[in-house]
């Protein structure tokens, strides 16, 4: 077999809802990848009041609860008109993938990172399930799981890479980084950067744009890869995060305006 027509094996780990994880799903089918499980968390109501007590404690309670509501009708509304795909178990079931189905409970990460080890392959794509924890042995180079990170890093650590990088006028590191995970966040090596164009994204559902455009970054990262050895050739060609940046939280309203008022300026009004 000629090594261009080797297919690499890989798990895809998502959130039940995800649409970076839909989007990989669709991505993988249409590539030289072949999906050896899908692990899905059904995430329950904890899920998301811990998030939003992870963010209120950087911006205010006020403040979370209007973020959660426009990011509810956002969603909702980039769903119904503008990306309407099939729901996660509908695409399973049309490709006909092995599914493992996780409880979103406090011991998920557990339960998921057993369902991994009784897996052949040693990549893990992250369809967005938040950040893990030490169960999953972040720190070994046997298997390796990685992501895409809507941000430039090491640069843009965290939330809302893409407005902190606007609000600073970097408009150079608007990009997405794809990198392994390890237990720092966000700071595992780097396997590559890419470039977008953000004046086609709209402001208004640009979290689930830059979440499907990373991921997709993510698929096509690792179905060019050639070797047999995948984990070795993912190792060769990673580059350790060798500067110390912050690490950014999410935005409070005031900054998002700013933010945004600059969007508008350089996408519409700059000459």
């Amino acid at each position: 077999m000629q090594k261009n027509l080797i297919k690499n094996k890989v798990i895809l780990l998502t959130n039940a809802n995800s649409i970076k994880g839909r989007s990989m799903l669709i991505s993988i089918q249409n590539s030289n990848l072949e999906i050896e499980r899908v692990i899905v968390i059904n995430t329950n109501i904890k899920y998301y009041l811990k998030l939003f007590k992870f963010v209120s404690k950087r911006v205010g309670l006020i403040q979370a609860i209007i973020f959660s509501v426009l990011k509810l009708i956002s969603d909702n509304i980039h769903e119904l008109i503008f990306y309407n795909i099939k729901n996660l178990s509908s695409l399973i079931k049309e490709y006909r993938v092995s599914p493992i189905y996780i409880k979103g409970d406090e011991n998920w990460e557990n339960k998921a990172n057993r369902a991994i080890e009784s897996c052949d392959s040693k990549i893990v794509v992250i369809g967005q399930v938040g950040i893990l924890g030490k169960e999953f042995n972040l720190e070994r180079n046997d298997r390796l799981i990685i992501n895409s990170h809507p941000g430039m890093l090491p640069k843009y650590r965290g939330l809302d890479s893409f407005k902190w990088a606007i609000l600073k006028n970097d408009w150079d590191s608007i990009k997405s980084t794809i990198h392994i995970v390890r237990g720092k966040i966000d700071g595992g090596e780097i396997l590559q950067i890419n470039t977008f164009d953000w004046r086609k994204l709209n402001w208004f559902f640009i979290d689930r744009e830059l979440l499907i455009i990373s991921g997709n970054h993510l698929i096509k990262f690792i179905s060019n890869l050639k070797s047999e050895n995948i984990v070795k050739e993912i190792i060769d060609k990673s580059e350790n995060q060798k500067k110390e940046y912050r690490l950014y939280h999410k935005m409070s309203l005031l900054n998002e305006f700013k933010s945004f008022k600059k969007y508008i300026y350089n996408k519409y009004l700059k000459k």
